[in-house]
């Protein structure tokens, strides 16, 4: 991805990741309305199954302190990615013939937490949309960031060719990085003359890693926690 491109979503991505996972997927705009049971939902459930509904202070402890719904812990949201970034490229070369991956990226696409994968084929940049639960394509679409500027693809296909470690590498060597750490975030850039690649990766501590790979020799050229 060029450096104009990344720039501008890393901007717009990065802006509420302050807090590791939380804010990560704060800024995909989490939301689980599913799990959320209402006082109304409690008291018919309660009135069913013959039990007395609560009245006075106990009515209003029980209606003013509502159980936390499920799945809007960090440790949640983590359980709730079924799908890792590497299958979820996988599924995006299945989808675009003859493709490279330029990027991974943990995001939300109408509702659904998903990995939008950048790809890269002779003629264009395609985003294909894998629901992180299922694995579902749920879209392929032309990029519209600059798939309509040949110069843009033809720089990143520059990249793709340079690079001598390919995403794959590069997640497997991220999680070597930060054990048993989660990537969210992989893009494949330039920054004076050397070819690299991003990557964000959460702990188990819920930290962010922030790495940059050398995607010519595979070294490790920064490793910042926030």
């Amino acid at each position: 991805m060029n450096a104009r491109t990344t720039s501008r979503r890393r901007a717009a991505f990065l802006l509420a990741c302050t807090v590791g996972l939380t804010g990560v997927l704060t800024a995909c705009g989490t939301s689980t309305p599913d799990a959320t049971v209402t006082p109304a939902v409690q008291l018919a459930d309660s009135s069913e199954s013959g039990t007395t509904p609560p009245t006075g202070a106990s009515a209003a402890s029980s209606t003013t302190a509502p159980t936390q719904p499920s799945g809007t812990t960090s440790a949640g949201l983590l359980a709730s990615i079924m799908v890792a970034p590497e299958d979820a490229a996988s599924t995006a070369l299945a989808t675009v013939a003859s493709s490279r991956v330029l990027g991974i990226d943990l995001d939300r696409e109408q509702g659904a937490l998903v990995w939008d994968v950048d790809v890269v084929t002779s003629d264009d940049k395609r985003e294909v949309i894998v629901d992180a639960k299922t694995g579902t394509v749920l879209a392929n679409r032309v990029d519209d960031d600059d798939s309509d500027d040949s110069a843009d693809v033809a720089e990143d296909r520059r990249l793709l060719d340079a690079a001598t470690v390919d995403h794959a590498a590069a997640l497997q060597m991220a999680v070597a990085e930060v054990p048993q750490g989660r990537v969210v975030d992989l893009d494949l850039d330039e920054d004076d003359g050397s070819v690299e690649w991003d990557i964000e990766v959460i702990a188990p501590d819920h930290a962010k890693h922030e790495l940059t790979i050398n995607a010519l020799t595979g070294a490790v050229t920064k490793h910042e926690t926030d």
